[in-house]
């Protein structure tokens, strides 16, 4: 898709695949966990972790919103962008929190 005012290349419209990603995402949270599970947190936790997998790589499609600084800081480790970078710590804290939903608490002796 050629977009007016940004050059004569085509791109890929990022904005939609993200709309229908998140689309995704919602309703599988919506539906099967809402459904599903009685645990506190799990809801939350599982939007974070498929919406950083989704945003993660979506952002290898896109083209950098602040170009300027894109130009400072370029690519991290030489592949990833600052928002690969932030979807990875959203995919990791989603999945620290899932664990510590499930993981056997200590039972309290009085």
């Amino acid at each position: 898709m050629v977009f007016p005012d940004a050059g004569p290349l085509p791109r890929h419209p990022t904005q939609l695949y993200e709309l229908v990603l998140e689309g995704i995402v919602l309703g599988v949270v919506s539906y099967i966990l809402l459904k599903k599970t009685k645990k506190e947190g799990l809801v939350f936790w599982a939007f974070i972790g498929l919406y950083g997998i989704f945003r993660f790589l979506i952002e290898f499609l896109r083209v950098p919103d602040d170009l300027e600084l894109y130009d400072k800081f370029g690519y991290f480790l030489g592949f990833m962008t600052i928002g690969q970078i932030l979807s990875l710590i959203m995919i990791i804290a989603s999945a620290i929190g899932i664990w510590s939903l499930y993981r056997k608490k200590p039972e309290v002796v009085l």
